[in-house]
């Protein structure tokens, strides 16, 4: 939280962990309602970055507070780290 801190953003660790669920739970019925790509209910490194760039924008925060994009805060630099940070991730798929 001093990285939000330090970039004039207030919140607090649970509020961000139910927008990070809210997020994760939008994009996995969207799967469930579209049918895919590949598993439902499975999300790709882009779709995550993507949720987690949401809500961090959302509190006036930087997409490279997100983990796996802390070099370039590009949705790509998650699915290079995709290895690392989520092997069981699904397929990757451009949107």
């Amino acid at each position: 939280m001093a990285f939000a801190r330090r970039r004039g953003a207030t919140t607090d660790l649970t509020r961000v962990g139910f927008l990070i669920i809210d997020g994760h739970n939008r994009l996995t019925d969207r799967e469930d309602n579209e049918n895919g790509p590949f598993f439902v209910s499975k999300l790709g490194p882009r779709q995550i970055a993507d949720y987690h760039f949401e809500v961090f924008n959302g509190l006036g925060l930087p997409n490279r507070t997100f983990g796996a994009a802390l070099f370039t805060g590009h949705r790509n630099e998650a699915a290079l780290f995709a290895l690392i940070f989520c092997p069981s991730c699904d397929q990757d798929v451009e949107f």
